[in-house]
């Protein structure tokens, strides 16, 4: 996984979308000082939490910055009540490595997991209030236009850092520095039983509160209402958007809510299909089209004759297969109504294809003296730039060990 990320790094840089900041490259995503937020899928346990081997590469990749890494890197996700750092069976190659036992991993480098379910159930005011306690910050207003009333984390971490998602590093003396906090969104691709698809947009529903308003259902987070009204769009703008979206697309759930009992957000090792492709964009709306159109749907084809639900260009609403009640809203008109969000604040998000170049290269696969101790597997990795709005495939041949 580690010589995937790289390439991919190495892909983005070739196409001017350069991973380090310094000295040479001003506009890099990440500075030697930065703290990082890694939003990972934290609520589901096997397959369906964001793949941990993935996390720890990204990490490293992180931590090897070229002037030598002095920030933070933070592992989180609010599972609304349901998430865990620790699950016991995940999303890896061993199956038991937990988010929590990777930010233990680097040693005198400051890395850590924070779990917002942990905070959700306080509502705090901003550090800048002098309030130092960690919770949410809920807005009181209610945004008639995608139903939602926005909120965002904030915390201190183990090593002391002052986080607010919204408005930065807190230091008692300079205030925020909004700049030095990052936030790279690293989703997991699968089917949805009331929103079709999970993908970049969807996967911000672990950003917010998740606050009960009685006006909107009694017992479900607002916030899950709101998804269907472009409402995570405007969490990403008002909040914080991330400056890079990685896809988790090597283990999916490809099963449709109109076809399959065994459709997402659940990940069960036997619900998923092995298909090995990591995606980076800052277009999550691109993303989410372009996944969905050319890995989930492909994937779903090869066991089911109906998939709409999948189809980021269908807009009626699927019937389920089984149980739940109908959809909220098909994955159309969600990403289009986030798209439109993203756009109205002068962010990139498109939905036209025809905009997207595809280019595709090949790595020699490593040479080991042991050929049975490894398997060669492709990862393709997938590339969407910002403006232009390109694509870059690359399919990469490593050497991954066996399972014992």
């Amino acid at each position: 996984m580690d010589l995937a990320v790289s390439s991919l790094i190495e892909l983005m840089e070739a196409q001017e979308l350069y991973f380090y900041k310094n000295a040479t490259q001003s506009s890099g995503l990440i500075g030697n000082n930065d703290v990082v937020i890694l939003k990972v899928n934290g609520q589901w346990p096997y397959n369906g939490g964001t793949n941990t081997d993935l996390v720890k590469s990204v990490i490293k990749a992180i931590v090897g910055h070229p002037d030598g890494f002095t920030g933070e890197v933070i592992i989180t996700d609010n599972g609304q009540g349901q998430g865990s750092m620790d699950h016991a069976q995940t999303n890896s190659y061993y199956h038991d490595q937990s988010n929590s036992e990777v930010g233990g991993m680097f040693g005198s480098y400051h890395v850590s997991a924070f779990l917002w379910d942990t905070i959700r159930s306080r509502t705090v005011a901003d550090f800048n209030d002098a309030d130092f306690r960690d919770g949410y910050v809920r807005n009181t207003t209610w945004n008639s236009d995608t139903e939602i009333y926005v909120s965002y984390p904030k915390f201190t971490t183990e090593h002391g850092t002052h986080v607010s998602f919204k408005e930065g590093v807190w230091d008692n003396t300079t205030g925020f520095d909004s700049d030095r906090l990052k936030v790279i969104n690293m989703p997991v691709l699968k089917s949805h039983f009331i929103y079709g698809v999970t993908g970049c947009i969807k996967h911000y529903m672990g950003v917010p509160q998740g606050y009960i308003a009685p006006s909107v259902h009694i017992t479900i987070p607002h916030e899950h209402f709101s998804i269907a009204q472009g409402g995570l769009a405007t969490l990403m703008v008002e909040t914080r958007a991330p400056i890079l979206n990685i896809l988790d697309m090597i283990w999916i759930n490809a099963n449709p809510l109109e076809s399959s009992s065994k459709r997402g957000p659940y990940g069960n090792y036997d619900y998923t299909t092995y298909t090995d492709i990591i995606g980076a964009s800052q277009d999550p709306v691109a993303l989410d089209y372009w996944a969905s159109k050319n890995v989930l749907i492909p994937v779903a084809m090869l066991s089911y004759v109906t998939y709409s639900s999948l189809d980021p260009d269908y807009e009626p609403l699927s019937p389920q297969y089984v149980g739940y009640g109908q959809m909220e809203e098909s994955f159309h008109n969600y990403l289009r109504r986030s798209k439109d969000v993203l756009n109205d604040a002068g962010l990139q998000a498109t939905m036209n294809q025809t905009k997207m170049n595809v280019f595709v290269t090949e790595l020699e696969a490593l040479k080991e003296s042991d050929p049975n101790a490894l398997d060669p597997l492709a990862l393709v990795l997938v590339v969407i730039l910002p403006i232009s709005a390109g694509i870059i495939v690359t399919v990469v041949v490593i050497m991954k060990r066996r399972r014992k």
